[in-house]
């Protein structure tokens, strides 16, 4: 079985705090994404209403920091705890501390700052790219 994966284009957003403009809007929304439906008939478009709390930018950097660098650590704790069972030429002990020693690079490239992981680009909001009049 073949999987078909997706690549979200544009993600639209808009933050709407009280539940009553919210409820006040909806029809807008709706409006909107219909128009999104019509004008690309070979897109798809969902339109989705949600709470969504989602961080950007330097947060988002910091928070995905922050727990790669407890992971790190708790597998480092693991990795020093495990019994190695050496074999008769050392390899299995010559992996073992491969191990280690590239999870405490990884550790200290984190906590210099060094980012090897996917930062999302912010979502920009562009519905009247895709409506057109």
């Amino acid at each position: 079985m073949e999987r078909c994966y997706s690549h979200v284009e544009e993600v639209v957003y808009y933050r709407i705090q009280p539940l009553e403009s919210w409820s006040r809007w909806i029809w807008y929304y709706e409006y909107l994404a219909s128009l999104l439906k019509v004008n690309n008939p070979k897109r798809k478009v969902t339109l989705v209403m949600c709470n969504k709390d989602f961080l950007t930018g330097d947060l988002y950097i910091e928070k995905k920091r922050t727990d790669l660098l407890r992971a790190k650590k708790g597998q480092l704790k693991k990795l020093l705890s495990e019994r190695v069972s050496d074999d008769l030429f050392g390899f299995v002990s010559d992996d073992h501390s491969r191990k280690i020693n590239t999870v405490r690079d990884a550790i200290k490239a984190l906590e210099d700052g060094r980012n090897d992981f996917y930062i999302p680009s912010e979502y920009i909001n562009n519905v009247k790219k895709w409506v057109r009049r």
